[in-house]
């Protein structure tokens, strides 16, 4: 005959107490649960309240501009300091903005720069908010024409797109 193991738990106190440790034990178990479901419900919700609010700040044109000159421009991408490539755009320097903002912008089919004159200098420097996201932005006025740099900072890819712009009337369009 197989002899089975002696119980551990030879009286009946030693098993109730057992079969107590074992539910409290459970109940631990699933409170704990409990509560990592409720983590999990406020990390969600933080996150879609985050991508929410973020896709409301997607690029759009600029408010309406009433001084404005377009520019066509040959832009010219650099990653590294390596020439990417070479195309052709448009875009528009704002100077007439909204009371409530007081700086210029730059802006075309894939950015808008947020500009702020250099103080002595003929250099606009600020911010750009592009299709890749946030980047900095400088331009330079060269006499009627500028040329503008925009570096894109939040992929941390080492790109710079160098736009030679010479100005235009009314080639832009209405949609650029």
């Amino acid at each position: 005959m197989h002899q089975y193991p002696k119980n551990p738990c030879s009286s009946l106190s030693e098993k109730l107490d057992l079969i107590h440790i074992l539910r409290d034990n459970t109940a631990n178990l699933n409170k704990r649960g409990q509560d990592m479901k409720k983590v999990v419900f406020i990390s969600l919700l933080l996150v879609s309240a985050f991508i929410i609010a973020s896709s409301g700040v997607a690029w759009a044109p600029p408010p309406l501009c009433t001084n404005y000159q377009d520019y066509e421009c040959t832009t010219i991408g650099m990653q590294y300091g390596e020439f990417m490539g070479s195309e052709s755009t448009c875009v528009k320097l704002c100077t007439d903005y909204p009371s409530d903002a007081p700086y210029d912008y730059l802006y075309g089919d894939w950015f808008t720069c947020y500009l702020y004159p250099a103080t002595g200098s003929k250099y606009l420097l600020g911010t750009a908010y592009t299709a890749a996201g946030w980047g900095g932005c400088s331009v330079e006025r060269r006499g009627r024409s500028i040329t503008a740099k925009v570096t894109l900072i939040q992929q941390d890819t080492g790109q710079v797109v160098i736009l030679n712009c010479k100005p235009c009337d009314n080639c832009c369009g209405p949609d650029v």
